[in-house]
C-alpha cells in the first residue's frame, strides 16, 4: 500500500484557503511559504478586526506586543513589573536605565493616529505637584535604607571572611550558616529597596538595570493564551508592531486586492498604529468609543473606495 498522499490540486487550494480562519491561514502561510502566491489571490475575508494600543484582534485571536522585563530567580520583582508581564509585557519603550522611554518617535503616512493633544487642568497640576514630592520623600528614604543595608552586607562579609581566615573549618560551624542566613536576608533587603527605587524612576541613581528586556508577543484565542514569542529588545514597539502587522498582511497585498472587514473596531485609547504600506480594507462598519466621523475621517486612508462605510 503506497504511503503517497496526492496534494490538493491548486483549485482545491483556493477553495480551502478562502474557508480558512484568516489567524490559521496566516500561520499556514509561515510554514509553506510556497502558498503564499495562491493565497494572495484568494480575498481574505474578516469578520471582525480590532486593534487596540499594540494589539490586533482576527476574529477570535488575539496579537498583543510588549517589553517583559525578566528578573534574576529569586530576585524581588516590583508588584507593577509583575503585573505587566502577566498582561504580555509594559506598552511603551524602556531607555538604557531601564525606565520609561518618554522620546518621540516619527510616525509613518500609512499609520493609524489617535493621538490628540490635550491640557492639563490647575486641579491635575496641583496633584501631579504633590505626587512628585511624595515620591521624592520616599525616594530618599528608599535612598537612605537601601545605603544603611549596603553598608550591614559589607560589615557582615568582612567579618565572615575574617572568621573564616582565622579557622577554615568555622565554615561548616552553625555561626557561619548563621551569618549565610543573615548576609542572603539582607541582600533580599536591599534587593527590595533597589527595586522600590526603580519603582518611582530613580534607577540609574542606584545601580544598573536590574532585569533583562524582551520583546514579547503574545497570542491569546478565547480568552487562554496560546502561545507566547520573546527576542532581544533590540527595536522599539512601534518597529516591532509594524513588522507584525507587516508579516500578518503582506502575503495577501501582492494583489493589492483589498482585504475585506465585516467590522473594524478602534479601541478608544491615545496611541499610534503602525501598518504597512499599501494596506487597504473594504469594510461595511466602523466601531469606536471615540467619535465616528473623526474616526472614520482618520483611517480613511486605509479604505478602499468600495467600503460601504463610506456611503453614509
Amino acid at each position: 500500500m503506497s504511503d503517497f498522499v496526492k496534494p490538493l490540486s491548486y483549485l482545491s487550494l483556493k477553495v480551502v484557503l478562502e474557508l480558512l480562519d484568516p489567524s490559521v491561514r496566516y500561520h499556514l502561510t509561515q510554514r509553506v511559504p510556497s502558498i503564499c502566491t495562491t493565497a494572495s489571490l484568494v480575498p481574505l475575508k474578516i469578520r471582525h478586526l480590532s486593534f487596540g494600543k499594540l494589539s490586533m484582534t482576527l476574529n477570535d485571536t488575539e496579537y498583543k506586543l510588549g517589553v517583559y522585563r525578566h528578573y534574576p530567580e529569586g530576585q524581588e520583582v516590583p508588584q507593577k513589573h509583575l503585573d505587566e508581564n502577566s498582561d504580555g509585557g509594559a506598552k511603551y519603550n524602556l531607555n538604557e536605565f531601564g525606565l520609561r522611554d518618554i522620546s518621540a518617535y516619527d510616525t509613518a503616512p500609512e499609520d493609524i493616529s489617535s493621538h490628540t493633544p490635550f491640557a492639563m487642568t490647575a486641579h491635575e497640576y496641583v496633584h501631579l505637584i504633590r505626587d512628585h514630592e511624595g515620591t521624592g520623600l520616599k525616594v530618599q528614604f528608599a535612598l537612605n535604607e537601601y545605603d544603611g543595608v549596603q553598608k550591614q552586607i559589607e560589615r557582615a562579609s568582612e567579618s565572615y571572611e575574617i572568621y573564616q581566615e582565622m579557622n577554615p573549618d568555622w565554615i561548616s560551624t552553625v555561626a557561619a550558616r548563621e551569618m549565610t542566613n543573615i548576609i542572603e536576608g539582607l541582600k533580599r533587603e536591599a534587593a527590595k529597596y533597589k527595586a522600590e527605587i526603580f519603582e518611582m524612576g530613580y534607577g540609574p541613581h542606584v545601580t544598573a538595570v536590574p532585569f533583562t528586556t524582551y520583546l514579547q508577543l503574545t497570542i491569546i484565542k478565547y480568552g487562554k493564551v496560546q502561545k507566547t514569542e520573546r527576542v532581544e529588545y533590540n527595536s522599539k514597539l512601534y518597529e516591532g508592531f509594524k513588522y507584525l502587522t507587516t508579516k500578518i498582511f503582506n502575503c495577501f497585498m501582492r494583489n493589492r486586492e483589498a482585504i475585506s472587514v465585516k467590522t473594524l473596531e478602534i479601541a478608544k485609547t491615545h496611541y499610534v498604529i503602525p501598518l504597512p504600506v499599501g494596506l487597504k480594507f473594504k469594510v461595511d462598519e466602523v466601531q469606536s468609543e471615540n467619535n465616528l466621523e473623526k474616526t472614520i475621517n482618520g483611517i480613511k486612508h486605509i479604505l478602499d473606495d468600495r467600503s460601504r462605510v463610506l456611503e453614509n
